[in-house]
């Protein structure tokens, strides 16, 4: 067994003369001398001083603590974020000090000589004395207020739990009114109030204080039902047989199970889950409804072979949902309504006669528009079947047709395609969107005196849906763009016992940039949505005294030459932007487009980083991992590898999972005729705003296509007119 080296100037010396300049290098290439011990700080604690002083090489970091936090200091670095972000302007300086100098390490307010957090309120009753002088009237407000002041605790409850009693205590406010003491009192205060359903109840419970929110939970020894304290009349007994329940339904014309969803209640005795409440006697809804237009799936199992082909034919290609789409109704209308075996060769057999006139009505009986598609796909399909199931290779590994087969839709109906309607237009015929509306929606997004998310989530009322769950840990409160809350949750238990449980969440700003870049940027939503946050690269834009600077990446993320994210830097020095996919994200490939708005850069910048910090991800995340809209070509999915994507939106239903991009639907559908609405001009008919009885819909005639349209000339013609203000 190698002596490793007795002292540690001998193993300095050796390290010196390898030449490993940190102390990832030195890990990874000390056994090039195999007298050099893995952790020379364990094996000489004694002689110990830090690795720059160890390593002493041409680019040494300061040896002591000391030189290190005079430089921090000389910098004006005022926190943990700030030197994170500059400590690169003195390269002596090391990216984590705590571990460069473990020994003399004491904490961030003493390195980088900045004063310490206000401490907190000692007893309860100074915090209490102090909350009720600011006037807070409940916990929302308190959540809301206390950093007015700053020796207020965000959560008192848990600073002084000794002291403790309750939020009426410590407010000094009054308790709420007691509730009735039984269940026919309440009964009777609902009914005087007009109440005639579970529904209305809690929408107006409130106008009587002594009513509760859940009577049934209030009352369980005395509770009946609904109907029973309300004193309404009670539901009709749903028909008693799948056959009743059946007719009732076609009789009412429902075709699918929207439809049937939307109308059931025109009939009180049909359910709501006819699956669920026939269940034993239950086919399915296309027998149920009577609907034989419907694809039925019993097919699948009919056609077993055939249902195979397709799906291998659709699953090598893509547009795969227009495919499936006519080739389910291919297998219905044609193979199966001709009862041809489950063979898809035979049918291309010249021995089976093709029936024309049948596959010609099945052409016809789609729209003009999808004619020519129907049939270039049924063609399509037809070629690779012969390819696959009548060809075979000879010696030189070609593929020949084997005698006896052909392609019908090639031979037999030649020149079918030049009889169906060609149906194209010349241009889109959307409306385009103003162009200074679209400035105008965009100021009033983000305002340009916004300078961080703290300012910015309060301004829009339909951003209320931006909230989700966090750790409490991952709450920051020195950072501007971290935005919280306290809230009281109604949950359930396994076995159905009813709790409540206060969780904090945070404000997601991810639907605010992602809608500030559609007014930006002449890119369609899926685009946007796909876009990388470049938490990959090697090198990444930060945001530095009012401009962008380009550095090292240290996160774990980081990958040697990699160069995907959104932001660029140009040939010419100037931010640019690299667009990861291409115009229908079906193929492979992105592009670079030599244009980026420095508020829009500033923006992404911020939301890269609120991702990092608050939704991170431990890997860089493979495409074939993502949930998707639309059916996608595997193979197409597997070569466009890994990505971060920068709008992965924990608030979405879309990104349960914390690292797929948000749906274009989740992004625009609703934000953006809000925002139309609440931007545009007196008179103005950009969008409207619909109330309903328990919620609120904005509805416009401009999509996302009508802001590309005005965009795309805007940046042909009047690029500066796109670019707004500066950060």
């Amino acid at each position: 067994m190698t002596t490793k080296y007795a002292t540690y100037a001998e193993a300095c010396e050796a390290a010196q003369k390898l030449g490993f300049k940190t102390a990832a290098e030195y890990q990874k290439g000390y056994k090039e001398d195999d007298r050099l011990r893995r952790m020379p700080d364990k094996a000489y604690p004694d002689e110990w001083v830090s690795w720059p002083h160890f390593l002493r090489n041409a680019q040494q970091k300061y040896i002591t603590l000391d030189e290190a936090s005079a430089a921090a200091r000389a910098l004006g670095l005022m926190s943990q974020k700030e030197y994170y972000m500059g400590y690169k302007d003195d390269p002596k300086l090391p990216s984590s000090p705590e571990q460069s100098y473990p020994n003399e390490w004491v904490g961030w307010y003493e390195f980088l000589g900045t004063e310490r957090p206000v401490e907190k309120y000692s007893t309860l009753a100074e915090a209490s004395e102090a909350a009720r002088a600011l006037g807070f009237k409940s916990q929302k407000e308190y959540n809301t207020g206390y950093r007015d002041d700053p020796k207020l605790s965000r959560t008192p409850q848990q600073s002084y739990p000794d002291e403790w009693v309750g939020w009426y205590e410590f407010l000094g406010t009054e308790r709420p009114v007691e509730k009735y003491a039984t269940v026919a009192e309440a009964s009777q205060a609902a009914r005087a109030l007009g109440f005639k359903s579970s529904k209305e109840y809690r929408a107006g419970y409130r106008d009587d204080p002594k009513l509760p929110h859940l009577p049934q939970q209030s009352y369980p020894d005395e509770w009946v039902d609904w109907c029973e304290f309300l004193g309404t009349e009670r539901p009709a007994e749903k028909y008693a047989t799948l056959a009743e329940a059946s007719q009732a339904a076609q009789a009412q014309g429902f075709k699918s199970i929207n439809k049937y969803q939307a109308g059931y209640r025109n009939d009180p005795k049909l359910p709501g889950r006819p699956d669920q409440v026939y269940a034993d006697e239950w086919v399915g809804w296309f027998s149920f409804l009577g609907n034989e237009s419907a694809f039925d799936p019993e097919l699948l199992t009919v056609y077993p072979r055939f249902w195979e082909a397709i799906q291998r034919y659709v699953e090598a290609g893509t547009n795969q949902n227009t495919k499936y789409y006519q080739l389910r109704a291919f297998l219905k209308d044609v193979v199966a309504k001709q009862n041809l075996p489950d063979n898809p060769g035979a049918m291309l057999s010249k021995d089976i006669p093709f029936n024309e006139r049948i596959y010609e009505a099945f052409v016809q009986s789609t729209g003009d528009t999808q004619k020519r598609t129907r049939h270039n796909i049924c063609a399509d399909f037809f070629d690779w079947a012969l390819d696959t199931y009548c060809s075979d290779e000879d010696d030189e590994g070609v593929l020949l047709l084997l005698p006896g087969y052909r392609n019908p839709l090639r031979t037999v109906l030649k020149g079918y395609l030049d009889q169906l309607p060609t149906i194209r237009r010349s241009e889109s015929n959307k409306p385009p969107l103003p162009m200074d509306s679209i400035v105008r929606a965009r100021k009033h997004l983000i305002p340009s005196e916004i300078k961080s998310f703290r300012d910015l989530h309060q301004l829009h009322c339909f951003l209320e849906d931006c909230w989700f769950e966090c750790d409490p840990e991952l709450i920051d409160e020195t950072d501007p763009n971290c935005i919280y809350r306290t809230v009281t949750k109604d949950r359930r238990k396994s076995d159905g016992e009813r709790y409540f449980e206060e969780v904090v969440e945070l404000w997601s700003p991810v639907k605010v940039v992602a809608n500030y870049m559609l007014l930006s940027m002449p890119l369609r939503g899926q685009q946007i949505c796909w876009l990388d946050s470049g938490e990959g690269d090697e090198i990444i834009p930060v945001w530095h005294d009012g401009e962008v600077r380009w550095v090292k990446n240290t996160s774990h993320l980081a990958t040697p030459k990699r160069n995907q994210g959104f932001l660029r830097r140009g040939e010419d020095g100037e931010l640019s932007s690299y667009i990861t996919t291409n115009k229908t994200g079906k193929k492979l490939g992105g592009y670079s487009v030599p244009y980026m708005p420095d508020d829009l850069a500033y923006w992404v910048i911020q939301l890269r980083e609120w991702q990092a910090k608050y939704n991170p991800i431990e890997r860089l995340t493979p495409w074939t991992a993502i949930k998707l809209r639309q059916k996608t070509n595997k193979d197409i999915l597997k070569r466009r590898g890994t990505q971060a994507f920068l709008f992965r939106d924990p608030a979405s239903l879309a990104c349960e999972d914390k690292v797929s991009p948000m749906f274009t639907t989740t992004a625009f559908a609703r934000t953006l005729p809000a925002l139309l609405f609440y931007s545009q001009k007196l008179g103005e008919d950009l969008a409207e705003k619909i109330e309903k009885k328990n919620s609120v819909e904005y509805k416009s005639q401009f999509t996302p296509h009508a802001l590309r349209v005005s965009l795309i000339t805007a940046y042909c013609v009047f690029r500066p007119i796109v670019t707004t203000h500066s950060v």
